[in-house]
This record gives structure tokens, C-alpha cells and sequence, in this order.
């Protein structure tokens, strides 16, 4: 516009395209399931360390060569997201505990790629399992809004080691007395082979 008096631009038609690549998937490297907590699917779920532009420390100032910035990958890429999107929610729900913004992460999370399929992994033509994602891929915007959030407290964390056969821990149940009531509809662990569905409406004492 600035070399001539009369610019001129042409607009062509646009055209959708279907993407040819299935974005994301998840990476050979990334942390995978089963943890070794029974009952409990690892990872809680998969986030960005593909290809990320994350800062890097010069060498010397005064050197040609030092950088400030490096495209790196690894799950040291992937865990500030989690963290930052953390952080954000603290700011935005102060009163909320740990257990309840893991909660807000891991319920909004999805599970389908750019072209609305199951994520897959790299390997292949392979859709992704929970012991790959976990309960899917982060997602920052559904996570302000959640809609409802799980919360546990010690009490909760005494309860499921003194259920795991933890020998240890069996001395624990005199010092802990923990009321269930359980009103939900149903709750429902699924493992790759296994499905554990609780009892609705149920109350236990320990």
C-alpha cells in the first residue's frame, strides 16, 4: 500500500479441507499406565510436550551462539502446562483444594483429535487407552467451568490404604473413623479389563 497510490488485493474462494494429519497423538516418550496404586488409572491425563518453544539458559551473555528460547519435548514440557492451568484456577476458585482443581482438570479433559476421532498414539493406528491419557487431553477453557468438582480429604486417603492390604497402615483405622455416604448415582473405575462399580446409596463404617 505504501509503493502505490492504487493498491489492489484479489480474494479467491475459500475451500474447506479435511486435515490429513491426526493431531494429537500421544508421543513414544510420554509416561504411560499402569501405576502401581490398585484401583487407581495412571496417568490422570495427557497435556502439549510435543515441539514446545519453552525458555533455555544462555551460556554467556557475551557468547554469539546462546539462546534464550529452544523447541524442546519430553514430559517436562507437558507438566508446566498442567501447572500453569493449575494456577490459573487457583487464582479463579482460591477456596478450592488440590483435590478439587485435579477434579476440574481431569473431568473436562477430552478425548477426540482434529478430525473428531479417538486420539491415537504415534505408534500407529492405535486409539489411545486411559493408561496412555488418562482421562484425556487438557483442556484450559473447559476447566474454568467445570460444573462440579470431587474433592477427598485425609480421611479418604486413610481409607483407601487401609483398603489396599497395606500392612503398615492397618494401625491407622483405630485413629480414623470414616462415615460414607454415598449418593450418587453410581461410581465407576474401569480398567482395561476390569469394571468396579460401587453400590449406590451405600453407608460402611470403619
Amino acid at each position: 500500500m505504501k509503493s502505490s497510490n492504487r493498491p489492489f488485493a484479489i480474494i479467491l474462494r475459500t475451500s474447506v479441507q479435511q486435515p490429513t494429519q491426526h493431531e494429537p497423538t500421544v508421543a513414544y516418550f510420554s509416561s504411560r499406565g499402569p501405576g502401581s496404586a490398585p484401583g487407581i488409572i495412571k496417568p490422570d491425563l495427557a497435556a502439549p510436550g510435543r515441539n514446545i518453544l519453552a525458555a533455555w539458559p544462555p551460556f554467556e551473555k557475551a557468547r554469539a551462539d546462546s539462546i534464550f528460547y529452544d523447541i524442546m519435548s519430553g514430559t517436562s514440557m507437558a507438566t508446566p502446562h498442567v501447572t500453569g492451568v493449575a494456577a490459573l484456577l487457583k487464582a479463579l476458585y482460591p477456596h478450592w483444594s488440590p483435590a478439587e482443581i485435579k477434579s476440574a482438570l481431569m473431568t473436562t479433559a477430552y478425548n477426540l483429535d482434529n478430525a473428531k476421532n479417538p486420539i491415537q498414539t504415534d505408534s500407529g493406528n492405535v486409539i489411545a487407552t486411559p493408561y496412555d491419557i488418562g482421562s484425556g487431553l487438557l483442556n484450559p477453557n473447559a476447566a474454568l467451568n467445570p460444573g462440579l468438582v470431587y474433592d477427598f480429604n485425609m480421611e479418604d486417603i486413610v481409607s483407601y490404604l487401609c483398603s489396599s492390604a497395606v500392612g503398615q497402615l492397618e494401625s491407622l483405622k483405630e485413629h480414623y473413623k470414616v462415615y460414607w455416604d454415598i449418593k450418587l448415582s453410581a461410581l465407576i473405575i474401569i480398567t482395561l479389563h476390569i469394571m468396579i462399580l460401587t453400590t449406590p446409596r451405600s453407608k460402611f463404617q470403619i
